[in-house]
């Protein structure tokens, strides 16, 4: 039996995107186990140093990666919330990626629930096992 994919946006994930009233889309949960497609910009890496109390930016770090619904913002840094995705299971990037600039059409299952990763970022929306759509 093969997998129904279901197309979603970041508009499936978040209401009130952008603002300081976002939140987890009431019907995130029913999405939750679904195999799905969604479209993102792929995030700055980051670098974070808690002994500093900070972090940095490093275009070559991608893990966890992390789509986004803004592009050229750090999720961190930027003036408004910003609707996230973690990602894990893709095998590489495409060569040209760029931080903050490619968009990146993903398939894989979607996750929602509180998680830490092997790394030990935390999460609440994930897609696992995910690969590049073409």
């Amino acid at each position: 039996m093969a997998c129904e994919l279901l197309a979603i946006s970041f508009d499936d994930l978040y209401v009130g995107r952008a603002t300081l009233d976002m939140a987890f889309h009431p019907n995130l949960k029913a999405l939750s186990g679904r195999t799905v497609v969604l479209t993102g910009v792929l995030a700055p890496g980051h670098d974070h140093d808690i002994d500093a109390g900070g972090h940095g930016h490093d275009p070559r770090r991608v893990a966890p990666l992390i789509i986004t619904d803004a592009p050229g913002h750090c999720p961190d840094c930027a003036p408004a919330p910003v609707a996230t995705l973690q990602v894990s299971g893709l095998d590489a990037l495409p060569a040209d990626a760029v931080p903050g600039e490619t968009m990146l059409t993903l398939t894989g299952t979607l996750e929602f629930g509180y998680a830490v990763d092997q790394t030990g970022h935390a999460s609440f929306i994930r897609l696992t096992r995910a690969s590049l759509v073409d």
